[in-house]
């Protein structure tokens, strides 16, 4: 299948696709849907007001969710929904190989839309990178593809003028740590270092990036959002109620993130999902659209035929 051809086709699915449109606010503080017990403090001389005007403005992206999942094709969650092994579904980067693609075609048919940024997912919850991570093997570099697809990708947006975006997932479902962050502590702080390491390279790597979207970097979303209860031969697990804290000892440090997000891009814009200052909310689906909100910057990201990933 050409590039061209392929695009075309998520054009027409959805699959691939996703719509952010950005709606104009007023200039009060923004706030997540839920607060963290010891909230990150915006650094001194930050001027988010400023730096969202141009965002504000834009008004509509692309959202574009293309990864390993594009190889069984069946949504960006599939690993999770069927309960593929790690070990098996790892085995699909050697067939993920989109030699053809060209993200000029891409970014030039955003642009003929009437777009104004891009987004693409770096790194989703599979824990696939699309750039490259030094000894990390689970990434677009080390195996079948043998490119730096992000670097490619934000090559072709800046050449047509948009907005650069990346979408990065600080949980990653091949680490128990992110399931039990208490029992299995190690995994956990494995997991969080290989998130500072890969923010860090996006940060430092890839020029000027105008959006950084994150998804799944609340402690609130540790295990799912939920705890194990009644502890003994049979425990229940019990979702945390919406807003309530997870309470236990490991912490994301996303304080350390934030520093070096600022030092490095001082001008990117961050959504609310990583309980860190956010520069806009993010909703997510048709359903979302309804609340009136003129207090805060906020985006209404949907996809064309119901599902995010091609």
């Amino acid at each position: 299948m050409t590039a061209l051809h392929f695009f075309k086709s998520a054009t027409v699915s959805g699959a691939l696709l996703a719509a952010a449109l950005s709606l104009p606010a007023g200039d009060a503080p923004a706030q997540a849907w839920y607060a963290p017990e010891r909230p990150i403090q915006r650094l001194e001389g930050e001027d988010p007001a400023a730096r969202v005007k141009w965002w504000r403005g834009a008004r509509f992206g692309m959202f574009i969710h293309w990864g390993l999942y594009s190889v069984p094709g069946r949504g960006e969650w599939v690993q999770w929904n069927e309960q593929i092994p790690v070990g098996e579904y790892a085995r699909l980067a050697d067939q993920f190989k989109p030699g053809d693609v060209n993200f000029d075609t891409w970014a030039e048919t955003a642009k003929a839309a009437g777009m104004k940024y891009v987004v693409l997912t770096a790194r989703h919850h599979d824990g696939f990178a699309l750039f490259d991570d030094g000894a990390n093997p689970f990434t677009s570099v080390s195996t079948g593809a043998r490119r730096d697809l992000v670097a490619d990708y934000v090559k072709a947006v800046r050449k047509a003028g948009l907005g650069v975006g990346l979408y990065y997932s600080p949980m990653d479902w091949r680490f128990p740590g992110y399931f039990f962050p208490d029992l299995q502590r190690d995994s956990a702080e494995a997991m969080r270092e290989q998130y500072h390491r890969q923010v860090e390279k996006l940060m430092a790597g890839y020029g000027k990036i105008d959006v950084l979207w994150f998804d799944g970097g609340e402690a609130n979303w540790l295990n799912f959002g939920a705890d194990w209860k009644d502890a003994g031969a049979h425990p229940k697990w019990v979702a945390r109620p919406r807003g309530q804290q997870y309470k236990g000892g490991f912490s994301w440090q996303h304080d350390k993130v934030y520093s070096t997000i600022r030092r490095l891009q001082p001008q990117v814009l961050m959504n609310g999902r990583a309980d860190m200052p956010e520069d806009f909310a993010s909703r997510e689906g048709d359903g979302a659209l309804g609340d009136f909100d003129n207090q805060r910057p906020w985006e209404l990201c949907t996809t064309i035929a119901g599902a995010w990933g091609y």
